[in-house]
């Protein structure tokens, strides 16, 4: 928590009834979910309709300027007068920002940064320099983008410094930048904020928030709004090798993709991007087998169906049946001809052949029916032979295994394609050497550390098949 967070007195309103202003103040608490606490001497509103979002947005104004509260819910009266000042009302807000009212106006910029950005651009020698002044001539230029919606994004760097009597210390971080043809809305940049976090959550392997977050209501020079970080945002001291950097990549085309990736596929990405959410191995497996369905119904053709398929949809015809009816049917069908083995496979497949033996095994029809088997076991409750559902390792293994694939194949389909290796194509190995760009990332260590197992899946699959 921001231990250093002085309480805010000021004259709070709802969004929609400005005549209605009651003095309170602001706190943070330890609450993860919604740690901003706002303490109202009055009734600030009505008991809000039952319903599933009762949030509200919450202006208010101070000696220290004015502030919004996002994602505000009314939790508590206190006092039994019939009057409004009788009343002490206490709402928890999950997003506090200073500088401005934000009611989802249009803003020039939208500005955030990610933990160990810098990393991912690809100019980690700039991450901390120590002895003397930093210009802007010292930065790693800027890479740009055009994404889908008239939207285009910025990754930059901007340097802070800090003065104490044994010197000065400057940091350079690195910075994602938003605008739009019609300007930006926080709202409307928030899926694209955070399938960048997942993917620098992806790179380095740690779970991964956005802070610093700043609205830009001029085309410069200062922010007028910024979120509040409800903890201090302190990077580790360890400094992280990325999986790969935008140095590999075409970077308009990676940043394009990935962006509609996170768009059309989000539960894929969620599923592969590491969290501080701790679940059972087994809904883990579930969550990710889904995210492995989702990014297959994307990227991969619709099957066809066969003629005894067709001549069941033709008696559904005959027999009358409603339009839904035929359409549920044709659904079900087309998925019995790609199950989850089949999609675990193909998704496999676009690591590289090669990757792909070296990873999995010899065998990849026996490695995906193995964790196929797995995850229909626990999701339907069903037996497996040999103890095969409580074999630890092959549970843990299988769980590896399958997330290491989701992210793999979510890189290559935004166009990862490691060109510049010796075997262009193979994201892992080629020609029996590592071909990996950055092979002391952490994520890299990780998929050294499920090879280790590949051997393990002829075994594990001749269990299940006794």
């Amino acid at each position: 928590m921001a231990s250093d967070f002085e309480p805010i007195l000021g004259t709070w309103w709802a969004v929609g009834a400005p005549d209605v202003r009651i003095s309170g103040y602001l706190d943070l608490t330890s609450d993860i979910d919604a740690p901003w606490r706002l303490v109202l001497a009055g009734q600030l509103t009505e008991w809000p309709e039952p319903g599933h979002d009762r949030h509200m947005t919450v202006l208010g104004r101070g000696p220290q300027g004015e502030f919004t509260l996002r994602f505000a819910s009314h939790t508590v009266n206190r006092g039994y007068g019939r009057t409004g000042e009788d009343v002490v009302q206490v709402w928890r807000a999950r997003e506090f920002l200073r500088g401005g009212h934000e009611i989802g106006q249009d803003h020039h910029a939208v500005e955030f940064e990610l933990p160990h950005l810098l990393a991912w651009r690809g100019h980690s020698q700039y991450s901390e320099w120590n002895g003397g002044m930093l210009s802007d001539r010292n930065l790693p230029p800027i890479l740009g983008a055009q994404l889908h919606g008239a939207r285009s994004i910025y990754l930059g760097a901007s340097s802070h410094g800090s003065f104490r009597d044994a010197g000065e210390s400057w940091e350079v971080r690195g910075r994602y930048r938003v605008t739009g043809r019609d300007g930006v809305t926080l709202d409307g940049v928030a899926s694209l904020v955070t399938s960048l976090t997942w993917l620098q959550g992806i790179m380095i392997s740690t779970p991964v928030e956005p802070r610093r977050i700043m609205m830009e209501s001029g085309p410069r020079p200062i922010p007028s709004l910024a979120i509040v970080d409800p903890r201090q945002p302190a990077d580790s001291g360890l400094r992280y090798e990325p999986f790969l950097d935008a140095t590999d990549v075409d970077f308009e085309q990676f940043m394009r993709q990935w962006t509609e990736l996170g768009e059309s596929a989000p539960s894929a990405m969620r599923a592969a991007s590491p969290s501080e959410q701790r679940l059972p191995a087994e809904s883990q497996l579930a969550e990710v087998c889904k995210g492995i369905e989702a990014l297959d119904a994307l990227i991969s053709p619709a099957p066809e169906l066969d003629e005894t398929d067709k001549r069941a949809l033709a008696a559904l015809d005959v027999a009358g049946l409603p339009g839904h009816i035929k359409r549920y049917v044709r659904s079900q069908l087309k998925m019995h001809h790609r199950t989850l083995p089949i999609k675990l496979a193909s998704l496999a497949q676009m690591m590289g052949a090669e990757s792909a033996q070296w990873l999995l095994g010899p065998s990849l029809a026996e490695w995906a029916q193995s964790v196929a088997q797995l995850r229909n076991a626990h999701a339907h409750g069903l037996p497996l032979p040999g103890g095969m559902k409580n074999d630890v390792p092959f549970l843990v293994t299988s769980l590896r295994s399958v997330t290491a694939v989701l992210k793999l194949s979510l890189l290559a389909a935004a166009g990862y394609s490691n060109r510049d290796s010796a075997a262009p194509g193979e994201l892992l190995r080629g020609g029996g050497v590592t071909v990996t760009p950055h092979p002391d990332s952490l994520l890299f260590y990780e998929l050294e550390a499920i090879a280790s197992y590949s051997d393990h899946w002829s075994g594990w699959h001749r269990r299940l098949h006794p």
